[in-house]
């Protein structure tokens, strides 16, 4: 199809939004804000579900198709078929109710190698290339530990040679899920609706050349600060458009309570 953190921790270094009010009351982008309508060094999906569903027309579909679009950066010449390396990190969600494990997260880390102009489709169940059709999924993901069965995927583009996280402002992405999850999961719904969503990409430090490293902390965590050589700062909280459990008592997360 044409049109992705061994050892390595992930950190959130969190600043607040900042808004610059100029005059007629427009509003301004912070410069060390990142864009979710831009392609980023880093993607994230706040959701994924694992497992499969029985499709009306018979055949069994995975419940998450997780799509990573690979376009050259702007302003950047890009060779024909140049391959991009993704460091993957998929992470467990946790509830409240598990006392002793709800700060928790269980994570799974792979690297999957796509080229320019490639849409990748992943999968979280573990499955081989071309598993449910000749097309689904594209690449191998290994299938994360999740004890709920779900939680959120982050991916950034890495040096195909030392692994050092790199500016590659090219990643896109999208999300279709299918919430017939298994009967007693919190992730369990309608096994005939269809959700989407957009994925979140995150920009480097526009002061970087493409292909440069971007600078990690002491322990090799990335940092989404908008410092000089960082990623871009996030707002105080990053949100996924996902759905809710119930409406009857009041809205709760399809993952109950996620502190990872």
């Amino acid at each position: 199809m044409m049109f992705k953190i061994k050892g390595a921790r992930l950190v959130m270094l969190l600043a607040p939004a900042l808004v610059l009010t100029a005059p007629a009351f427009a509003q301004v982008r912070a410069p060390t804000l990142s864009d979710s309508q831009e392609p980023g060094s880093v993607i994230v999906f706040p959701k994924f579900i694992q497992g499969t569903v029985s499709l009306p027309e018979g055949p069994v579909a995975p419940i998450t198709e997780l799509e990573i679009g690979v376009v050259c950066p702007k302003g950047v010449v890009c060779p024909k078929h140049e391959p991009v390396k993704i460091r993957f990190h998929w992470v467990c969600g946790t509830t409240e109710a598990d006392e002793a494990g709800s700060f928790v997260c269980k994570e799974t880390d792979f690297d999957i190698t796509a080229t320019v102009y490639e849409k990748i489709v992943l999968t979280p169940n573990g499955e081989t290339a071309g598993f449910y059709t000749p097309g689904l999924p594209t690449k191998f993901a290994p299938a994360p530990e999740c004890p709920n069965g779900g939680g959120y995927l982050i991916g950034w583009v890495i040096t195909p040679t030392t692994d050092t996280p790199i500016k590659f402002d090219g990643l896109i992405g999208d999300a279709h899920l299918r919430p017939g999850a298994p009967a007693g999961s919190i992730f369990a719904g309608s096994p005939t609706a269809l959700a989407d969503y957009d994925a979140i990409p995150i920009q480097a430090d526009p002061a970087l050349a493409n292909g440069a490293a971007v600078t990690t902390n002491g322990n090799g965590a990335l940092m989404f600060d908008g410092g000089a050589g960082h990623y871009q700062a996030v707002t105080g909280q990053v949100l996924g458009d996902v759905r809710y459990t119930n409406t009857g008592t009041g809205p709760t997360f399809t993952w109950g309570s996620l502190p990872c």
